[in-house]
């Protein structure tokens, strides 16, 4: 009996220190996802959609920190995509870099309807917003830039032409071709079992009124400096192939420009061995609590610092 004793209070204390290690980590991930200690401002601008509204977050320290302004993938996002952009932010913003989203038309706090866009339309919806960021305390208007999104490959290239007022433009995960990317798409999913979702009258609208996007037009006349970084686990859109066309049409305009191609990452970044689902809706409970746990850890390693060092090597200068 004092042996079985002994075993049993070594299992509790071990099941405890267990649930201590685990809260510790729990912790220790949250804290990633924690926005609070820096300045916050809610910024509006107009278009035809209607009033956007969004947040704009600053660093603190300085006066002039430049802004990467997020422009959503697909989907009705809000401006913090349901807290899916909360550690990116982070780790741009302890990179001394501010950030601005907003809430897409018809989402969150903003008027209209998203579904009514076209992506020529979504385009001057980000260069509104742009403009809107370049006009707050505490930011230097020749230090705002774009960092776009998977759908946000037929938004950003067109932004940034002629005559833009960015200073840069970042697009993770993007396509040149709707139609192309549909396909690749489309085969990944039937590869995995996954049944093709049904649309509603305004979805098919919308994909009917885009499926001609082609941003190759757009990419060869971009007139500020480029990243453009892909996953090499996508399951959404072909890196190889996509990164393939972005290197021959905008890496040769400026040399900043830059494409990446990221070892064992998703459509967003995250560690393939872990995340690569083609969406988020698609994860299972534990890949959620994973995701919570690890916070930047989630990501492919240093993605988010080579990120913020090319932002900062291609701006203006004090």
């Amino acid at each position: 009996m004092p042996g079985l004793r002994k075993l049993f209070l070594s299992t509790i204390f071990s099941l405890i220190g267990l649930a201590f290690l685990f809260g510790l980590l729990l912790l220790r991930g949250l804290s990633d996802f924690d926005l609070s200690e820096y300045d916050q401002a809610e910024v509006e601008f107009s278009t035809d959609q209607g009033v956007m509204v969004g947040t704009l977050i600053l660093p603190g320290g300085t006066d002039d920190a430049p802004v990467a302004v997020f422009v959503h993938g697909d989907g009705a996002q809000d401006r913090f995509s349901s807290d899916g952009y909360l550690v990116q932010m982070r780790l741009l913003l302890e990179a001394g870099i501010g950030v601005f989203s907003w809430d897409k038309p018809g989402v969150g706090a903003s008027e209209g309807n998203w579904l009514d866009q076209s992506m020529n339309d979504r385009a001057h919806e980000a260069g509104v917003a742009l403009k809107a960021v370049r006009t707050q305390a505490g930011v230097d208007p020749h230090k705002v830039g774009f960092l776009g999104f998977s759908q946000a490959g037929w938004v950003v290239p067109e932004a940034l032409g002629p005559g833009t007022e960015a200073a840069f433009g970042i697009l993770v995960g993007g396509a040149v071709n709707w139609e192309d990317q549909g396909t690749f798409y489309g085969h990944q999913r039937r590869a995995r079992g996954i049944p093709r979702a049904s649309m509603s009258a305004d979805r098919l609208a919308f994909v009917e009124r885009n499926q001609t996007s082609d941003a190759r037009a757009a990419l060869s006349q971009i007139s500020v400096p480029f990243l453009g970084i892909f996953g090499a686990a996508d399951l959404n859109v072909d890196p190889i192939a996509e990164a393939a066309i972005f290197r021959e049409l905008a890496v040769s305009l400026r040399p900043e420009n830059k494409i990446l191609v990221v070892d064992d990452a998703t459509h967003g970044l995250l560690r393939a061995s872990l995340f690569n689902y083609q969406l988020i809706s698609q994860w299972p409970s534990w890949t959620v609590l994973a995701y919570v746990i690890a916070g930047r850890y989630a990501f492919a390693p240093g993605v988010w610092d080579q990120t913020a060092s090319w932002i900062w090597s291609v701006v203006p200068a004090d």
